[in-house]
Formats: C-alpha cells, structure tokens, sequence
C-alpha cells in the first residue's frame, strides 16, 4: 500500500543520511534521492505543560542535525528533560541530558550552514560548545527574537510552526513531556 511505500522511502532517505555523516558516501545517493522524491516534511511535536508546540524541521539545510533529532526523539531521550536557559527575548534552550546545560552525547554533530538566517522568532538551533564549529550534541534552542549574532555559527534545523504562545511563555524547569514525530508528506511521490 501507499504507507508502506512511504516508509521504505523513508527508511531509505536515513540510510543515505546516515551513509553521508559517517563517510561512506560523499552524498550523490542523498541528493539524488532527494531530487527524485522531494524532501520529506516531517514535524515533530514537542509537548510541555504549558502547550505543544509544533516544530517543521529543514533536512534540505541541516540534514544530520534532523536525522539527529529525530533518532533522539525517537529513542525518548528528550522524554522528561527541561528547558534548563531560558532567556525572554532571546531563546529558550533545553534537552541537556544533566538538566544544567552541561551534559552532551558522547559524539557530535557537524556544523550544517544552509541558507537560512536567525531573522525572525522561533528559529530551532542546536546549541554548541566553543570553540563553537562542529561541537553541536543534543540540546536544542528556540529563538524568541532576531538573532542575527548567531548566524553562520548554529545549525538551523527547524522553525516553529505552531506554539509560538508556548514557547514565549517556557521558564526554566518546564517539562518536554512528549516529543513525538510526524510524517506530513513526500512531495512529488506517487
């Protein structure tokens, strides 16, 4: 049927992200699968007490970064972690697995710059460590302004479709109850 052929593309599309970051593939599988199928429009769904919130990811800009995400949703490893910084007017960050802002995963993720700009609220970034290129993990953050300072410098993978109300509203210590991924649609398949 129709979801079965939309999941073994899916699977596919992984596997050529995952060929692509760990080096067996210097990504002509990827982008041209990425051509014959269009890129997936996936969601995920991020639900605090405060609300849900709704966040449409970029793979065309920040593919790793996504499939990244999406694997640790996935596998609930944001189930239960806070927003542990919380600055109004600038971001809201969380996923830390120690809940300070410390903890990371014992690998990461290279920088993805794509052509896509910190120019207005609900930008979704990965957050780094310095000296700041290719140091990217787990915790993730939600622009609540312009920050054109962190252009050229953060992964861009996603921008908040829905819940801008909640995240504006996130303070320090809020739950991510329930991310959960949706798998919207595949442009140009039959």
């Amino acid at each position: 049927g129709k979801t079965h052929g939309y999941a073994d593309k899916l699977r596919e599309w992984f596997k050529a992200i995952y060929e692509v970051l760990i080096g067996q593939s210097q990504g002509p599988r990827f982008g041209s699968f990425i051509e014959l199928y269009g890129v997936p429009e996936t969601r995920a769904l991020i639900q605090t007490k405060k609300g849900e919130i709704t966040l449409l990811f970029f793979p065309e800009w920040a593919p790793g970064t996504v499939a990244d995400f999406m694997a640790n949703a996935n596998a609930g490893r944001y189930n239960g972690r806070t927003f542990h910084r919380v600055v109004p007017g600038f971001v809201a960050q969380g996923g830390c697995p120690r809940g300070d802002g410390t903890g990371a995963p014992d690998y990461t993720l290279r920088t993805e710059i794509g052509l896509v700009w910190y120019d207005a609220p609900g930008y979704a970034g990965i957050a780094s460590i310095e000296p700041r290129t290719d140091t990217e993990g787990i915790q993730f953050f939600f622009t609540q302004a312009p920050t054109p300072w962190l252009d050229g410098g953060y992964t861009i993978f996603g921008k908040v479709e829905k819940g801008m109300d909640v995240m504006d509203k996130l303070q320090v210590g809020d739950v991510i109850e329930l991310p959960r991924l949706e798998i919207i649609d595949y442009p140009q398949m039959q």
